[in-house]
């Protein structure tokens, strides 16, 4: 399971402008990924932005948003691969 990374990061702050634009202008809470005392469960994470990227996608398609609908399928997939477990490899 990966985790983390700039990408996300990237990926994060291209939806938060997609949603400022749908929303006029306001910006969306974000959530951290780390918790003060725990370990984030990532796959709880990959999980919760799937979910959101897949209303996202609803939303867009409603309006007839392609930017938005193409936005969200990316993150939808991006997560989705991010949860499959990944094969061991030797050094």
């Amino acid at each position: 399971m990966a985790a983390p990374s700039a990408d996300l990061d990237t990926a994060a702050e291209r939806l938060a402008g997609e949603i400022s634009r749908l929303r006029g202008g306001r910006t969306p809470a974000r959530a951290s990924a780390t918790t003060k005392g725990r370990a984030p469960n990532v796959a709880a994470l990959h999980r919760r932005a799937h979910a959101l990227a897949g209303r996202a996608l609803v939303v867009a398609a409603s309006r007839a948003d392609t930017a938005a609908a193409i936005l969200s399928a990316e993150r939808m997939d991006a997560h989705t691969a991010a949860l499959k477990p990944r094969p061991l490899t030797s050094r």
